[in-house]
């Protein structure tokens, strides 16, 4: 494993997914922004654009990784998976943090916890989505590249594509209230 590449490769990706996290974090912690993105009209499209955006950016630093930095489809996913667990902790942290100073939930230890379970869920289906993420675009680069000739890659393709739908879906009946 190059590890030295891995870091350079996710290094821009993490940059920007800081950023994305930072700007849920302010939507979310300071009242008038989260009255303003609780609209109906902000809400779906907010939602979707913090969900479609990091998946994009996993497939870039996959399909990076391996066209640019000519790392092996492994080291890619790995690559993604230890960016995704980096943004969880990351989150978990800030989560807890904010609502420390902002003492949201006074004394609250089972909020608390509770953030720790959904955390460590995060951290586990995290790493693994977006691990996959990262090798479907590590597979599309090798694709482009021509090194790899495989139908299972417009499987893999077509399924990761159809979880991310799948779960636009779920989003979109969750907002609609169904769920």
């Amino acid at each position: 494993m190059d590890w030295k590449k891995m870091t350079d490769v996710a290094l821009i990706p993490v940059v920007v997914l800081l950023i994305l996290q930072l700007f849920g974090f302010v939507a979310l912690i300071f009242p008038s922004i989260y009255r303003l993105s609780s609209s109906y009209y902000l809400l779906l499209p907010l939602g979707l654009l913090l969900f479609i955006l990091p998946a994009s950016i996993y497939l870039y630093t996959g399909y990076s990784a391996v066209k640019k930095y000519h790392l092996k489809l492994e080291e890619a996913a790995l690559t993604g998976a230890l960016m995704s667990a980096l943004m969880t902790l990351v989150n978990t942290i800030v989560t807890i943090q904010s609502m420390a100073i902002h003492e949201s939930y006074p004394g609250a230890f089972d909020t608390y916890a509770f953030i720790l379970i959904y955390a460590l869920f995060g951290l586990v289906t995290g790493s693994i989505f977006n691990g996959l993420l990262a090798l479907v675009g590590g597979l599309i680069a090798q694709w482009q590249l021509k090194k790899v000739e495989i139908k299972g890659v417009y499987i893999l393709l077509a399924a990761v594509i159809a979880i991310i739908l799948i779960l636009a879906f779920l989003f979109f009946l969750f907002y609609l209230g169904v769920l």
